[in-house]
This record gives C-alpha cells, structure tokens and sequence, in this order.
C-alpha cells in the first residue's frame, strides 16, 4: 500500500491518475495472490468516480487533504482507545455473566478429561468428542475474559 500510495501524497487531483493507482493496487494483488474482497472493489470503484467528479468541479483539487480529516474520524471512532475501551467494556459485561457458570463448566471439564483419559490409550487414540473440545476452548475463553473483567474492575473502567 505505501509503495502504491506514498507517491500520491500532496498531489491534486490533475495530477493523479486513480486508473493507473487502481491498476497498481491489483498488480499487487496478483503478485502476492491476494483475493480482493467486494468491499474494496467498490471502494476502487468509488475511488474512480470520485476523481471524476472532482475533476470536474475542481481540477486542482488535493483529494488527499479533502478526504483527512474524515478519514482521520473514522479512524478515531473505530479504532480509538474510546472504541478500544467500549470493546473491552462489553467483553468485561460479557465475562461477568459468564462467571457465575464457571463452576458448572469446571465440572464438565473434569468429567470430559476423565473420560478422554479412560478412552485414550496410545498415540493413534481418536480425538477427543466435539462437545469436550468445544467445553475446553469455552473454559480457556471464559478464564481469558474474566481476568479482563477483573483487570478492567481493578482500573476502575
């Protein structure tokens, strides 16, 4: 991205050619056998027009400059330590309402590791049940999210 976009910086919109900067991007995609998403097909899609209509209006336009400060919103909103912390926050209400089960799947866990070493006997033993794994990878989820619940209640967010 930043061999196709860093040239760009600080042109206007006569000067950039989005064709040629759409071209570069699936190049490079095909270089490294990237799949392209729909989503940024239409984004290069919209790119195209956009450079249309700003030509028109304006062909001196710095697009780059235009499109900063919404970029830079998006990226605060999404991606800021606010939407960071709302994240964490629900993942912390989440674990909360987990918690009072953890015994009970404690319990599950203890009897399908029982089982699984009653039944196992060798290297070539069939895995373990679906439902033992899925018990397992729920506890090892659960443990992650309630100490991010008391980590978060110790700092007071």
């Amino acid at each position: 991205m930043r061999a196709v976009g860093a040239p760009l910086q600080g042109r206007n919109a006569a000067q950039v050619d989005m064709s040629r900067v759409l071209q570069q991007l699936f190049d490079v995609t095909a270089l490294f056998d990237m799949h392209l998403r729909p989503e940024l097909l239409l984004l290069q899609r919209t790119m195209v027009t956009v450079e249309g209509v700003a030509r028109l209006l304006d062909p001196e336009i710095d697009m780059w400059a235009a499109a900063t400060p919404t970029v830079r919103a998006y990226i605060t909103d999404a991606l800021g330590p606010k939407a960071q912390a709302d994240k964490l926050r629900a993942a912390t209400k989440k674990a909360l309402e987990i918690a009072p089960r953890l015994p009970h799947y404690i319990e599950e866990i203890g009897k399908a590791a029982e089982e699984i070493s009653h039944h196992r006997v060798g290297l070539n033993a069939a895995p373990p049940p679906k439902r033992t794994r899925a018990v397992l990878w729920f506890l090892g989820l659960a443990a992650l999210a309630l100490a991010a619940a008391l980590a978060f209640h110790r700092l007071g967010l």
